[in-house]
């Protein structure tokens, strides 16, 4: 699939946002719309040999900080270590940066979730009560130092 627009782009990551997370994509698609045009996040991106997209990983760098906002693999692709490739993209894309600290939230009922990030040296460091919804739920708070 050759991307060429905001628009069919943002189409592209709410696909695989919507089949990725099991309540449904965090973003709508206006939103991912909105954020492709005012550049507000940087995205690395995967596709198959098709071209078409199969997973993602958006995040915003401040200072030295940096927050991932979400990390998404289409399901067929699921368990094939590409998150484990953007990561690991990322961690290069950051060190270039100078980027110190990298930050993530998880819902606390997101095992697998939690796992993966704690194998990609992310631990806990704080809560925030009731931070997702449908359902309610708590989010953790993630971070990992880059060195």
């Amino acid at each position: 699939m050759d991307i060429v627009t905001n628009q069919q782009l943002a189409h592209a990551l709410w696909q695989v946002s919507q089949q990725s997370f099991q309540y449904g994509s965090p973003w709508t698609l206006q939103q991912f719309v909105e954020d492709l045009e005012q550049g507000s996040s940087s995205w690395l991106l995967e596709k198959n040999a098709d071209d078409e997209l199969i997973g993602y990983l958006q995040y915003r760098v401040l200072f030295d900080e940096a927050e991932i906002y979400n990390l998404a693999i289409a399901t067929a692709y699921k368990g094939q270590g590409l998150g484990r490739q953007l990561m690991m993209r990322l961690d290069t894309e950051l060190g270039a940066q100078a980027v110190a600290q990298i930050f993530l939230e998880v819902r606390e009922s997101n095992q697998l979730a939690r796992a993966f990030y704690q194998k990609q040296g992310f631990v806990e460091v704080s809560t925030r009560k009731n931070y997702y919804h449908h359902p309610l739920e708590n989010g953790l708070i993630l971070m990992k130092e880059l060195k």
